[in-house]
Parts: structure tokens; sequence; C-alpha cells
């Protein structure tokens, strides 16, 4: 049985009243910048986690980033994985239907999870690869 999605509540930087829902598949990319609060719920929440590339001691280089995708990808045949990451080089590795964005609300204090909306990146992902709107903000959640 695998999980569809996963509701965050009772952390300082969840929304106290509403929470936060996640929505999971078999790879599930959090993608943010720093002190977006990415990592923390993947930390805690998940048995099964490669929480970041740079702290598996991975090196950037692309075969690297490559093998490791294909490290996730193997692994997700037999479980759901749940990366976080603001690496460039790796959200490349993924679709767009495994990408979270957590942005970091200032104003309610809060981190805000959103799947993407491959329908209105369309245009963008026909042209460009993930990273770029990503670089560009396009996706929020920005690097």
């Amino acid at each position: 049985m695998k999980l569809r999605e996963i509701d965050l509540k009772g952390f300082k930087s969840i929304d106290g009243q509403n929470g936060q829902t996640i929505p999971l598949g078999d790879v599930t990319v959090l993608l943010g910048a720093n002190g977006s609060s990415k990592s923390n719920y993947s930390r805690r929440n998940f048995c099964q986690v490669l929480s970041s590339w740079m702290s598996l001691n991975w090196d950037s280089t692309p075969a690297a980033i490559a093998e490791l995708s294909g490290l996730v990808r193997a692994a997700a045949q037999k479980t759901q994985v749940l990366l976080a990451t603001q690496s460039t080089r790796l959200i490349d590795e993924f679709l767009p239907e495994d990408l979270v964005v957590v942005e970091w609300d200032a104003e309610k204090r809060c981190s805000i999870f959103k799947k993407l909306d491959t329908d209105r990146l369309k245009d963008w992902l026909d042209r460009y690869s993930l990273s770029e709107p990503w670089e560009k903000n396009v996706l929020g959640g920005q690097p």
C-alpha cells in the first residue's frame, strides 16, 4: 500500500490551524530555497529518506547526479522515496509530477507546499529544462 499524501500539523513552521498536505508519488522531490524547511519534513516524517544529494556526499558532476537519480528511481520500485533539494541539476533528472515546491511565507511564518501545475507550465516545459523556470522563479521556491 502506498501513501497518496501526508498531512502535516503541529510543526512550528506549519500553519497550526490548517496544517499542510503534501501529495506523494513513488518519488517526491521537495524543492525550495534554504530556510524553506523542506528538509525538516523529509527527515522527521519518513523512514526511507534520501534527504539531500549534498548530505549524501555526492559531488555535483552530471554523472554523479545521473547516478543518484538512477538509484532513487531503482529504490522507488520497492518503496516511496522523498528527497529534499535545491540542486538545479538534480531536479532536471525528474518529472514535473515528481516535484513539490516548498516556500517560506514570511508573513504567516510557515512553509507552503505546492504541487506543480503542469498545464500552466506547459509552454515553459516545452522549451526549457525543469531547472530553468525554477531559476527564474516561475515555479516558486526560488533557489
